[in-house]
């Protein structure tokens, strides 16, 4: 049976773990798997004078009120550090849906434009509409596939193999502005006809691109399987260094692979 003092510890942890979220998994981890009677980590972070010394004081008057079962205390450490991860994720999960605005929403933006001429361009197979998009030195990178292409004539190449080899369907179901002048598009991509070089599901993704006037002079595909795809989020600043074949994007390091699409 659990002690009146050890309830009260747990519904102090409880409190400042789900209810202000002042204890981090790493804090709840420290104390659910401590070898000794340890009171949980109290400062830093997000705690407020006010709230640190609160927080103290309460533990501590448990602490010396009387005995505490301290392996129910880590078992609940142990439970509400899952529980946090879990409430974390879904926290990451509804920022990411709530970002995203349909295409109508931004009116004539270029971001809008660029959306509404991509969509076009793909469904249509116009590869002179998409070379356009890019500027001279743009580049396209596919993480999944490590297609890639830099500059016009290679865009060209890519893109008529693309077309051609991997004809789909383009839908735009979504677009985020909050790292401008970068910027997402969600998408769903569905195979028109089946081949070595199709899936048979529609592919889920976005792609990052970066908008300099009316042209992209970077886009990023990334499908939401891709396990890059957690590194990449939130994606950040992008940055080309062309000399050296490579893409920065926030702190990832991504080279720029050139992919022969005449073997495919």
């Amino acid at each position: 049976m659990i002690t009146s003092n050890t309830e009260s510890f747990l519904n102090l942890l409880r409190h400042y773990a789900v209810g202000e979220r002042y204890f981090t998994k790493d804090d709840l981890d420290l104390l659910a798997n401590s070898n000794q009677s340890i009171m949980p980590p109290i400062g830093g972070g997000l705690w407020t004078s006010e709230a640190s010394y609160a927080a103290k004081c309460a533990f501590s008057y448990c602490v010396l009120n009387g005995e505490l079962d301290w392996q129910v205390i880590r078992d609940e450490a142990a439970r509400l550090s899952t529980a946090w991860a879990a409430n974390e994720r879904t926290r990451q999960d509804a920022k990411q849906e709530t970002k995203f605005l349909s295409i109508a929403g931004l009116d004539d933006s270029p971001v809008a434009i660029f959306a509404r001429k991509w969509t076009e361009a793909w469904n249509r197979r116009n590869l002179e509409v998409l070379i356009s998009l890019f500027s001279d030195g743009g580049i396209y990178l596919d993480l999944l596939s490590e297609k890639a292409a830099c500059g016009r004539e290679d865009l060209r190449r890519l893109f008529s193999y693309i077309c051609h080899q991997e004809p789909l369907k383009l839908e735009i179901t979504g677009v985020a502005v909050e790292l401008a002048p970068n910027f997402e598009l969600r998408w769903v991509k569905e195979p028109l006809i089946q081949t070595s070089a199709t899936s048979a599901k529609p592919r889920k993704g976005r792609s990052v691109v970066a908008l300099q006037g009316a042209q992209a002079t970077l886009c990023v595909e990334i499908v939401d399987e891709d396990p890059l795809e957690e590194v990449m989020r939130p994606i950040g600043r992008i940055w080309v260094d062309k000399e050296n074949g490579i893409v920065w994007i926030g702190n990832l390091r991504v080279p720029l692979k050139k992919r022969n699409t005449d073997g495919g």
